[in-house]
């Protein structure tokens, strides 16, 4: 299983998901995603991190920082009012697919 790796190595694979790892001195790379990982899970190892261990900053990667440009330019040519909603359909079965119960679906179920 893909997390089990990414546990087991996450030192390795953080920099390459989060991509820093060619834009961060060589020599600071453990540093940094020291810092990231006991920002989002404390002092919580790898191993008994939850199984949405990567999700919460994969997604403050790839989404919040485009939000934010996005809503910073916007905000320069007309009132910008951002706002944070989730959806949770009867259609939604993405999670009984991959095998996840309704709880682990995060904060919108």
């Amino acid at each position: 299983m893909i997390y089990n790796a990414t546990r087991r190595n996450i030192w390795k694979y953080l920099p390459l998901l989060l991509e820093f790892k060619y834009v961060a001195p060589r020599e600071e790379l453990d540093s940094i995603t020291n810092k990231i990982w006991k920002f989002y899970h404390g002092n919580v190892a790898p191993k008994d991190a939850p199984n949405d261990f990567i999700s919460d900053m994969a997604t403050d990667r790839y989404f919040i920082n485009g939000i934010q440009k996005a809503i910073q330019i916007h905000s320069t040519i007309a009132p910008t009012f951002p706002m944070i909603f989730a959806y949770n359909g009867r259609f939604n079965s993405g999670g009984n697919l991959l095998g996840a119960p309704k709880s682990d679906w995060g904060r919108s179920s």
